[in-house]
């Protein structure tokens, strides 16, 4: 078992909320909350509080024990039931997050490039980063590329300062309270992925302070590239865009002859989601192994990963089609987010385990 320290939970869990929310629903969030976007985040940061605090209580209770495991041993039937539940959350998250950068990628940079190759290549650098030793490669890696994501962002406001314009976001008295809550309804779904760091650790216990760090630092990071890709485009055609935030950065020009930065940008964000990508199949063999005493995590990495990108051709036909139904499905993703915690939060409430 790896131990996460502090600072590589909180980046794995901003990672997770931040990544692919930044490419996907952006122009969503213009077009409900239009130039208060900003409040979308600042509520679905405080809503996502709950239940990373009643995760990290349950955590508690089972220390030195994934969630998984935790589940398994309290309750063999129930726990199993809700083992499965969470494998096919992550099994989801997966195949949104492979599909969501394949038609990216195919759509912006790589066009003649079939959508399956590139789909194909994210799942085997997600394999690569799994399989040979776990958790402790893939959260150096998170280290690493969610550092430099993060100091790219003031970077990019620097670089774009000159061009910013801040009567877009004007007049900020017409305010949309329906707008606004409608946003919050998208986003909160979206950033709760972070839920998912709870059943990372398996030595120690999850600790609210890091889920507490981890959400913030992702919700500030969106709030500001969201902002900046509001002040660059103005939100009407923020709003009419699939992928603003690509349109964003590649207004940046230092010189009349030093441009196309958004390469070295994306290729950073893309190395994060498959990162991400590596969490959840992670998640589902340790779901697995956990749900049948024997099963080979290992050598179940290879065959979980060709489900992913089965499943990522399956659930949605195109990049709209994705972001269509993750506008109609948070209401399924926050049985996982908020209901499930707090059926595991009251249903452990009474005893504290120990391990002897």
């Amino acid at each position: 078992m790896t131990k996460l320290t502090s600072r590589q939970l909180i980046l794995i869990g901003a990672l997770f909320a931040l990544t692919d929310a930044t490419m996907s629903v952006q122009a969503q969030m213009a077009a409900f909350a239009r130039q208060h976007l900003c409040l979308v985040y600042v509520i679905a940061f405080l809503a996502l509080l709950i239940p990373l605090w009643m995760l990290s209580r349950v955590s508690a209770r089972f220390p030195g024990r994934d969630l998984f495991q935790a589940l398994v041993e309290r309750s063999p039937v129930m726990g199993r039931v809700l083992v499965a539940l969470y494998i096919l959350y992550f099994l989801w998250i997966a195949a949104r997050d492979v599909r969501l950068t394949g038609d990216f990628v195919n759509i912006t940079l790589l066009t003649r490039t079939p959508v399956g190759v590139i789909a194909a290549v994210n799942i085997l650098a997600a394999v690569t980063l799994v399989r040979p030793a776990g958790l402790q490669v893939l959260a150096r890696s998170s280290e690493i590329y969610g550092t430099v994501l993060f100091l790219i962002i003031p970077l990019v406001f620097i670089a774009l300062f000159k061009d910013l314009d801040f009567s877009f976001v004007l007049p900020l008295t017409e305010f949309n309270a329906a707008g606004v809550l409608h946003g919050v309804w998208v986003m909160t779904a979206y950033l709760g992925d972070i839920v998912g760091i709870a059943f990372l650790v398996s030595e120690g216990v999850f600790r609210f302070r890091d889920g507490l760090y981890a959400i913030g630092l992702a919700a500030a990071g969106l709030l500001v590239i969201s902002l900046l890709t509001v002040l660059t485009l103005s939100v009407p055609v923020m709003s009419a865009m699939t992928f603003p935030l690509y349109e964003m950065v590649r207004q940046i020009r230092i010189t009349d002859f030093l441009d196309r930065f958004e390469l070295p940008i994306l290729a950073i964000w893309a190395t994060t989601i498959v990162c991400k990508i590596g969490y959840s199949l992670y998640l589902i063999c340790l779901g697995c192994k956990r749900l049948v005493p024997g099963l080979p995590g290992q050598r179940m990495v290879f065959p979980v990963a060709l489900l992913i990108f089965a499943c990522s051709f399956w659930f949605f036909e195109n990049a709209v089609d994705m972001i269509n139904m993750n506008l109609t499905l948070p209401l399924a993703e926050y049985v996982f987010q908020f209901v499930l915690p707090a059926v595991l939060f009251f249903s452990f409430w009474p005893k504290r385990e120990s391990r002897g």
